[in-house]
This record gives C-alpha cells, sequence and structure tokens, in this order.
C-alpha cells in the first residue's frame, strides 16, 4: 500500500475553503485591492488553519507586525559599531524581534538605499546610527518608525550620549594632571557630536593651559600628513583625539617618530573601544555608554510603535573617563 505524500496547500486550496476567488486570495495577501474585513479575516483563517503561509507569514498580515527591525550603522570597520550592534540585537530579542544590519560604509547613497530596502522588506521600524549630520531618511518621512543614535536630528527620536561632558573630563584629566601645551586631533566637526566634545573641552580649559593647535582628521586611524606633521613637532605635552581610533593611529605615528607616550607626549581618546585596552600603552579614555546606548534605542523604538502619535523624544547618556596608562 503505497504512502500518500501531504500536498503543500495552494492559493486555490486557499480560495476553494475561504469560498472566495483565487484573484480575491491575492489581493488579500499582497493588499492591492479594498477587500472587506470579513472577507479578509476569513482568508487570514484559512491561511493560518491550512498552512499556506508559515505562521509568522500570516500573522505579519493580520497585525501589520513582521517582528523584524532594521539596524542602519556607518562602519563596521569600528570596533565601536559591532559592539553597539551586538546591544541592538540583542535587545530586540527580548522583544521577540529579529534584527536586520546595514553597513552604510560611510556613504550617504547607501544609508537612503538601505532605509529603501528595509522599509521594502518590512521591518516594522529603523534604528539608525547616522553617516553625517544630514537628514537622508528625510524622503521616507512617515514610512516606518525611525530612532536615531548620537545625533541631534529633529524630526526623531533620539539617543544620544553627553559628548560636551566628555569633552569636560578629557580636558579635566590633562589639567588635574598639569599639563599645560595641548593639542586636539578632532573629528569631522560637520557632525554635531564632534563639536559637542569639542566645545565641551575648550570650555573646560579656559585660561588655565593653552590650545595650541588643532586639526581635523577622518574617524580612522588613517592620519592625514597634515595632522602627522603636527603631531610630531612635539610642540605639545598632550593630544586629545576625537575618538579611538584617531587616538591609537596618533600613538601609532608618535611611536614610529620616536616620541614616547606617554613620557614625551600624553594621549586620550574617546568612546573606549575594546581595542583600546589592548594597544601599548593602553589607552586613556572617555567609555562611551554602548551598550546601554543600543539597549535605550530599541526601547525607544518599541514605545514608538505601540504609541505612534506620542512626541518625540530625547534621552542623554552620560559618559565617564577611564584612566589608562597613555596619559
Amino acid at each position: 500500500m503505497s504512502r500518500r505524500k501531504h500536498k503543500k496547500p495552494t492559493l486555490k486550496d486557499v480560495a476553494k475553503e475561504a469560498g472566495v476567488a483565487v484573484s480575491t486570495v491575492s489581493y488579500v495577501i499582497n493588499g492591492t485591492s479594498s477587500i472587506s474585513d470579513e472577507v479578509r479575516k476569513r482568508v487570514f483563517d484559512v491561511i493560518e488553519k491550512i498552512g499556506y503561509l508559515q505562521n509568522s507569514s500570516a500573522r505579519t498580515m493580520r497585525t501589520g507586525r513582521s517582528m523584524s527591525l532594521g539596524l542602519i550603522l556607518p562602519d563596521l570597520g569600528n570596533p565601536f559599531f559591532p559592539e553597539l550592534a551586538q546591544s541592538v540585537e540583542n535587545t530586540a530579542r527580548e522583544y521577540g524581534y529579529s534584527t536586520f544590519l546595514v553597513d552604510t560604509d560611510i556613504s550617504q547613497e547607501i544609508e537612503r538605499e538601505a532605509t529603501r530596502r528595509l522599509i521594502r522588506q518590512g521591518v516594522d521600524g529603523i534604528v539608525w546610527f547616522p553617516t553625517t549630520q544630514d537628514d537622508t531618511m528625510s524622503e521616507f518621512s512617515g514610512s516606518v518608525p525611525v530612532v536615531v543614535m548620537d545625533r541631534q536630528l529633529g524630526n526623531y527620536d533620539t539617543v544620544i550620549p553627553n559628548h560636551r561632558r566628555g569633552g569636560e573630563l578629557q580636558a579635566k584629566f590633562l589639567l588635574d594632571n598639569n599639563h599645560q601645551t595641548i593639542a586636539m586631533v578632532t573629528g569631522p566637526l560637520s557632525v554635531d557630536n564632534m563639536r559637542m566634545r569639542r566645545d565641551g573641552f575648550i570650555q573646560q580649559i579656559g585660561d588655565r593651559a593653552t590650545i595650541a593647535w588643532e586639526a581635523e582628521n577622518p574617524f580612522s586611524m588613517q592620519l592625514t600628513s597634515d595632522v602627522i606633521e603636527h603631531i610630531t613637532r612635539r610642540d605639545v605635552t598632550a593630544i586629545v583625539a576625537g575618538n579611538d581610533i584617531i587616538a591609537i593611529g596618533i600613538i601609532n605615528e608618535l611611536t614610529k617618530a620616536g616620541i614616547r607616550v606617554p613620557q614625551d607626549i600624553a594621549v586620550v581618546g574617546f568612546d573606549d573601544i575594546s581595542w583600546g585596552q589592548w594597544i601599548t600603552p593602553p589607552l586613556t579614555t572617555i567609555r562611551m555608554p554602548i551598550s546601554e546606548l543600543g539597549s535605550e534605542a530599541v526601547h525607544f523604538l518599541m514605545r514608538r510603535l505601540e504609541q505612534p502619535e506620542a512626541p518625540k523624544r530625547s534621552l542623554t547618556i552620560d559618559v565617564e573617563l577611564v584612566p589608562r596608562e597613555s596619559a
């Protein structure tokens, strides 16, 4: 006696069971036509009953939730961002959500295309760490809820570390250690987080020390020729860096030039990425609340999904100085 194989349910099976035309089932699934709530419910019930689609897909059509979110980050080559991604994904999982991660490679065009693709894939919302200060998501306004990390963009819920306080702490540490001639190698000042770090530092220094020079560098260990020329002059006792990646690049170049850290020049970073504690010497830096930044962004997104009309909210998270051996 042969065993009959179970036949996978088809669109026709759904239509027959629901007592509607095949075209009606297609309209319900694709949302391409006006169908009464009664018919839509009947079709969904049959879909779940006979297993035409996986239960999760049927639930998505019924509830309007895909139970997935998008995460857009600018540069996974910087260890700050994989740590941040892990925090977002872990928190999303606690809510029963999966996460689609996109690395924009510091490209606004990739950022826009990633947003477009995530929306097409049906994510319920997006957690976004912008590449620049530009609002590249403005053209998609209203498509899905968006929570912004680390940038002050007025049209979104935001979760932001206290960058100004971080700059103040960098300055206070160097003043407490009797540094009187200091240099700054900032990241791009076109983004507000870098401007806030710089402003906090300069305000705290006041007239108690001299800022001998400033130079701007991309958020990269690869230093520009202008920055390398500045840091190897030996005309300061300390250099404050815009982030840890820049600080590591500074230490590398100083070492190549035979300049000792911290004996000749102290170096202070910002972020507290995992690499900082393993370089020689271990990096004194400002600890960004990476785990809290990611988890709070997800909490904000979940609240926005439940309360889409609620006023926009902004959360500022505190930072702290981590003294090690580079300063």
